[in-house]
């Protein structure tokens, strides 16, 4: 489904096997396990991100196929591009907990090492019955309003990364609730562009 959002973006349900990824979801580690990176600042606070280093057998099959030539050339016909690699700097494993919140932004625009643009952001839900009164729902912010998407098991969303491609889960997740998710991010292999490019921006 195509969401009316002010760029381009998509959110589908049930692509992937239940069992699938429920043995993903039993792979995540404890909050206080040290592989995680916790980021404590203003603007993400208590957001979690683990790479490979957290994955088991389940996530690491996911993310492989998150990552594979299939998927990149599908979701390169989906915006348009004619050809994306995926990579998982700063994605992989995101867990959220009480308290937890990612304030609207847009992403880094170039891969840390090749300088590629990046074009696409890809997250895959992974909570059983999530409310939207529990916090942590994403907002996509390039219209009159925002559109709120329900962080639901199985749910995956897609979405071009430019510098109007605001977005983030604002509100906190509420006590007794943890938000998970997997990411992965497209760049585009022929856009080199000159200049340094820029981290995350936060909106005010």
């Amino acid at each position: 489904m195509k969401l009316d959002c002010g760029f381009p973006a998509w959110a589908f349900d049930g692509l992937f096997h239940a069992e699938t990824l429920s043995a993903v979801v039993a792979e995540f580690p404890a909050g206080v396990d040290p592989r995680w990176r916790t980021f404590h600042g203003e603007h993400e606070q208590h957001k979690q991100q683990g790479g490979p280093a957290c994955w088991g057998p389940a996530t690491t099959a996911v993310m492989l196929d998150l990552l594979s030539p299939k998927w990149c050339a599908q979701v390169a016909d989906l915006i348009g591009a004619k050809h994306l690699i995926g990579d998982v700097v700063g994605g992989g494993m995101h867990q959220s907990g009480p308290g937890a919140h990612l304030d609207v932004h847009v992403d880094f625009d170039r891969h840390p090492d090749t300088g590629w643009r990046r074009k696409v952001n890809l997250l895959l839900y992974l909570n059983h019955g999530w409310r939207e009164e529990w916090g942590g729902c994403l907002e996509l912010h390039g219209g009159d309003e925002p559109v709120v998407i329900t962080p639901e098991f199985g749910r995956l969303v897609i979405f071009e990364c430019s510098d109007h491609s605001w977005h983030g889960h604002p509100t906190p997740v509420a006590e007794g609730h943890v938000r998970r998710s997997l990411a992965a991010y497209f760049y585009d292999p022929d856009d080199s562009p000159q200049g340094a490019g820029h981290s995350t921006v936060w909106r005010d």
